[in-house]
């Protein structure tokens, strides 16, 4: 490979990686999240001629799918986290145990064993993890 399309592959991974650590301020109420630095990264690539735009393409033909499958778990478990469920069911899990992490824990697996039969093992983290958190 051209070492011009090698470094601007490691030039995009290093600029895309320091705006989702950095989270640098746009104004003052807009900060650069995870996906406007993937997009930066993307468009690095694409200029530096690492990507074309036709593998662009075909990633959003193949990926539609999962990334629709995983946008709308997110909305469940944000829909879920402001009606209050997962704060019921933190403090579900909570109840009776007498504080004791062995008792938590194995209530969070079973729940999570539960809810991964019923759905996912995606669906099963997405939907715990704001709960666990909680706890």
């Amino acid at each position: 490979m051209n070492r011009v399309v090698v470094a601007a592959a490691y030039t995009s991974l290093a600029v895309t990686l320091g705006l989702v650590v950095a989270r640098p301020r746009v104004s003052e109420k807009i900060r650069i999240g995870p996906g406007p630095a993937a997009a930066v990264g993307v468009l690095i690539m694409l200029a530096a001629g690492v990507v074309h735009p036709a593998d662009v393409s075909r990633a959003a033909t193949i990926l539609w799918r999962p990334l629709l499958a995983i946008v709308s778990i997110m909305v469940t478990t944000a829909v879920a986290e402001r009606v209050g469920v997962l704060d019921r069911v933190a403090t579900m899990l909570f109840a009776r145990t007498n504080g004791s992490a062995t008792h938590v824990f194995f209530r969070v697996f079973l729940l999570s064993a539960l809810t991964a039969a019923a759905m996912n093992n995606d669906s099963a983290v997405l939907l715990l993890t704001p709960a666990v958190v909680s706890l």
